[in-house]
């Protein structure tokens, strides 16, 4: 999730009790431990292509979710001496364990078991940036500016409405993927639904990619569609392209195999320059919904005539 989200669930978990029991100290730890996993953007001084690979690993992961805590409730401790250092270590955990399962519905997979494991998980039921969250948990705040109300009553409210607007963020996600299995079907016994994920605007919102023949077919669709309509939605069509002699020169380099370990729809240009061939990596699930050249998160690979490999560079 975005920031700003994380931060009104430090605020509203805060609010609920823990500020009226342990005062500010408790509410500055719960906003700063709900956004403390994203410390992990220090990784980008480390490359693009380490950043994209260990992104949400160990400070998203179990072990961080329980070893954090301890640095964190030790600095509590040094700068609010009378504090206990259980109380606020477990405010952080809180904290911390808001940021990942917040994460964890996103649609960017998490390394949940990072060192242990490297395997990674997402449940992909909502964008990564919703504007219904900062509507149901930013309402009390806003009405506290101009009425006077049990902050604590109203936050407990709206953390039970988030949780009623995930289940059914997760229930359209189950209609998404029936779907998706639909348009799979329909592209012939081959064909293999590679996933669902969730669009902007609203949980109705879904796109859905299908691998058949080495082609990558994305389909933009609501939940709410009928077959007959799901089946007259633009099929918008990919070459993966990673039988090509050049593309699979370019993932065999250390930022190819990274990339193809992180992107679940991935497909690949091949240009030329005067040095040798140009390998564009891309994940179908970054494009533009709407056409247009773009690809977000894409890997540049440039190698010379005999495909040894030159330099990479990443667009955003």
């Amino acid at each position: 999730m975005d920031n700003l989200s994380h931060t009104l669930v430090g605020a509203a978990i805060a609010n609920s009790g823990p500020r009226q029991k342990f005062g500010k100290a408790a509410t500055w730890t719960l906003l700063v431990t709900a956004n403390l996993p994203d410390i992990d953007a220090v990784l980008r001084f480390w490359g693009r292509d380490f950043y994209i690979l260990y992104h949400r690993s160990f400070t998203h992961s179990v072990v961080g979710l329980f070893t954090i805590p301890l640095l964190v409730a030790g600095v509590i401790r040094i700068l609010w001496p009378g504090k206990r250092f259980w109380t606020f270590y477990w405010i952080s955990f809180l904290g911390i364990l808001s940021h990942q399962i917040f994460d964890l519905i996103t649609s960017w997979e998490t390394l949940i078991f990072h060192p242990l494991n490297q395997h990674r998980f997402s449940l992909g039921w909502v964008f990564i940036l919703d504007f219904f969250f900062w509507g149901i948990l930013g309402l009390p705040l806003l009405i506290r500016i101009f009425w006077k109300i049990d902050l604590r009553k109203w936050s407990r409210v709206s953390l039970a409405v988030l949780a009623l607007y995930i289940g059914f963020a997760g229930g359209n996600w189950w209609k998404a993927r029936d779907l998706g299995r639909d348009l799979a079907a329909g592209l012939g016994s081959g064909a293999a639904l590679i996933g669902v994920y969730p669009q902007p605007l609203s949980p109705l919102n879904w796109g859905a990619i299908v691998k058949a023949d080495g082609q990558l077919h994305q389909v933009f669709f609501h939940t709410y569609d009928s077959l007959a309509t799901l089946h007259q939605r633009p099929n918008r069509t990919f070459v993966q392209n990673l039988d090509n002699p050049d593309v699979k020169a370019a993932l065999a380099t250390p930022p190819g195999r990274a990339y193809l370990k992180w992107a679940q729809a991935p497909a690949a240009l091949v240009e030329q320059n005067g040095e040798g061939p140009v390998v564009i990596l891309y994940d179908v699930r970054f494009l533009r919904p709407e056409g247009g050249p773009q690809r977000w998160f894409h890997l540049t690979i440039e190698m010379d005539e005999n495909r040894r490999y030159l330099r990479h560079s990443w667009g955003s």
